[in-house]
């Protein structure tokens, strides 16, 4: 499934928490804003449920879970927007708080899965792969930002059960 339960986290080794700290004050932190991680959430809602009513129309019944498998990835994005919001969005205070390293695990997952979702989809419409600079106009900054955690979280762990 998709819910957060199924993720664990182990504590990256490569990063202290002032490091971990840090990235998250850096300037290219604007994507995981909650605004804007919101607003990709609903982004990718809406394509699910459009999916589903196109689905339910071509087929008089509602999709399996099979059915849905096509498309896996925009669930997989899904899920792991909702995880990241979950965590911006638990006050530092409380118990359940994400650490600032987990944090930071939780933004590169959901950067990687809306990036392979980007890159899918540009494929399907331009018939070849993401290759040149023009390609990701409008995503630089997640690029930029998935490079920036990439290298900072070498050896940090994000598994799916």
């Amino acid at each position: 499934g998709m819910n957060s339960s199924s993720l664990s986290l182990s504590r990256p080794a490569s990063i202290s928490t002032d490091g971990a700290l840090a990235l998250l004050s850096s300037g290219k932190r604007q994507w995981a804003s909650k605004e804007r991680v919101t607003i990709e959430k609903r982004v990718l809602k809406k394509r699910l449920l459009h999916w589903d009513k196109d689905f339910e129309q071509k087929h008089n019944r509602k999709p399996t879970r099979e059915d849905r498998f096509e498309m896996k990835g925009v669930f997989h994005a899904y899920g792991a927007l909702k995880s990241l919001l979950t965590a911006l969005e638990t006050p530092s205070s409380s118990p359940a708080a994400a650490s600032p390293e987990t944090l930071l695990l939780l933004e590169k997952r959901a950067l990687q899965a809306v990036l392979k979702l980007f890159e899918k989809d540009f494929e399907e419409r331009m018939g070849r792969k993401v290759e040149v600079a023009a390609d990701i106009a409008g995503r630089e900054l997640e690029y930029s930002r998935y490079k920036e955690l990439k290298e900072a979280l070498k050896g940090a762990a994000v598994q799916s059960q």
